[in-house]
């Protein structure tokens, strides 16, 4: 998953501040926080899209593997999710039209030792996890879930997926308000800012129109509202 880093990074860059002097990532911070707030509000809030939903593939399962808690918790990519609309997975390098549905269930009914299943099938959730029975081959499992913005409160705070591009022109546009840039520049970032909000604003549409969603609660412990 993307961190506030590769926002601070790229912004630095744009900024032609490469050494950092000024650009660090305290002066950086409250700037990113804002345009973080106002892209969730701004899109993800539409009704059209009801929530930061997004499909994220998880490559290469190993075979055997019970529990999704590394790419669940830190910076893992379902670090921020909070619900599960849908889970699909297929063998890893076949083609999409292989991806087969999983089902959530309340608990993993054969012991995972004796599992020898080509796929999971099953999905159980739990605290800061995702149990799987284990199959017998490597998969690639498909989540497409809603996902919710914690504070950035450094470098290391994971962001939405796909958002660092819309994060770090906002960020150069509300920057370079502040510290007199040409109408040019700032002219620049804000037509960037809206081209990448409007190429994000059509695939989380195709996403949700391709992918049933019957809402399935996850973690409901992160929330936005301490902005």
């Amino acid at each position: 998953m993307s961190t506030a880093n590769d926002v601070f990074s790229l912004v630095a860059a744009m900024m032609d501040d490469p050494e950092r002097d000024v650009m660090t990532d305290d002066y950086l911070q409250p700037f990113v926080q804002q345009a973080q707030f106002r892209l969730y509000q701004n899109v993800y809030a539409n009704p059209n899209i009801q929530g930061a939903k997004s499909a994220v593939v998880l490559v290469n399962v190993p075979a055997g593997t019970t529990s999704l808690a590394p790419y669940v918790t830190g910076t893992g990519s379902l670090a921020l999710m909070t619900n599960i609309f849908d889970m699909r997975e297929k063998p890893t390098g076949t083609g999409d039209e292989n991806y087969r549905p999983m089902m959530p269930s309340q608990d993993i009914a054969i012991p995972l030792s004796d599992n020898q299943q080509l796929f999971n099938g099953i999905y159980v959730i739990a605290k800061d996890d995702i149990l799987l029975p284990g199959s017998s081959q490597a998969l690639d499992i498909r989540v497409f879930a809603e996902f919710r913005p914690i504070p950035i409160v450094d470098a290391a705070t994971p962001i939405l997926q796909f958002s660092e591009t819309i994060l770090a022109h906002w960020t150069c546009e509300l920057v370079g308000m502040s510290r007199g840039a040409t109408q040019a520049f700032i002219g620049y970032h804000k037509a960037e800012k809206e081209q990448a909000i409007a190429e994000l604003f059509n695939s989380l549409v195709m996403d949700i129109q391709v992918i049933p969603t019957q809402q399935r609660p996850f973690n409901t412990s992160g929330s936005f509202d301490s902005f």
